[in-house]
């Protein structure tokens, strides 16, 4: 979605992308929407089923970072980011299940990212990326099944990486204020592993790879940003000088 957006202002414009002329050290906050697919799950010993996988509820997304600008358009970041999410239950058990808590992610990204200039002086979009470690912690978590359950309050982690697709509006009356409207593609990596309990003893849940769409609303301030020079007026030619009354005759 992100990509075609950016596509369709690129394609649009009058003239070929260049380097958005902006340097120096800028901060950024975000907040929105986190659209959750559901995720590969090894249950616990007492769960049946096959294709197993968890069913998050979608949720909220938040982050910060703080960043420089090399002024040729690229920019280097240092990013922190949380998500949170309520537990739907299991899908693929023979019977159905339910669950309580939450899972949340924690975040620390480095990310690349490049603004691009188009032509239009409110509109400036960016693409980027970036890798880090994600945290997941499941906190009061309860699955149940017929006849078992597990609960555990427990953390695991693993490598993460994102994609990013977004569009910022300066603000004209703020130098180095801009509102920006985003796409991230979230993923934490591999096989994490969350202990707990169930009614016969300690048991361990096991999911694959977390995925998540986010669709966020920002600020972004950029330190150090002068206000563009005010156009220098036209000197307007002087009057011609009126002509000298001619001597009065007789």
């Amino acid at each position: 979605l992100g990509a075609a957006l950016l596509a369709a202002v690129l394609l649009g414009s009058p003239r070929a992308a260049n380097a958005q002329p902006f340097q120096g050290v800028y901060v950024n906050l975000g907040a929105g929407y986190d659209l959750v697919p559901d995720s590969g799950a090894a249950p616990p010993s007492g769960f049946s089923g096959s294709n197993i996988q968890l069913r998050r509820d979608d949720g909220f997304a938040g982050l910060g970072s703080f960043g420089y600008a090399f002024g040729n358009g690229f920019r280097l970041e240092l990013e922190g980011s949380y998500r949170h999410n309520g537990l739907n239950g299991l899908t693929g058990t023979t019977s159905p299940t339910s669950a309580t808590g939450t899972i949340q992610n924690y975040g620390v990204m480095t990310n690349l990212l490049f603004d691009m200039d188009i032509g239009q002086s409110w509109l400036y979009p960016y693409l980027g990326g970036g890798v880090g470690y994600g945290w997941d912690r499941l906190s009061g978590a309860r699955l149940s099944q017929a006849g078992t359950s597990f609960s555990s309050t427990d953390s695991a982690g693993g490598f993460a990486y994102q994609a990013i697709a977004g569009l910022s509006f300066p603000v004209s009356g703020v130098p180095g204020l801009s509102v920006t409207a985003e796409y991230r593609y979230h993923s934490v990596v591999g096989d994490e592993t969350f202990h707990g309990t169930t009614p016969s003893g300690t048991a361990s849940l096991s999911l694959g790879t977390q995925h998540d769409h986010d669709f966020m609303l920002g600020v972004r301030y950029a330190f150090g940003v002068t206000p563009p020079p005010m156009p220098t007026p036209v000197p307007t030619p002087a009057a011609a000088a009126a002509p000298a009354p001619a001597p009065a005759r007789s």
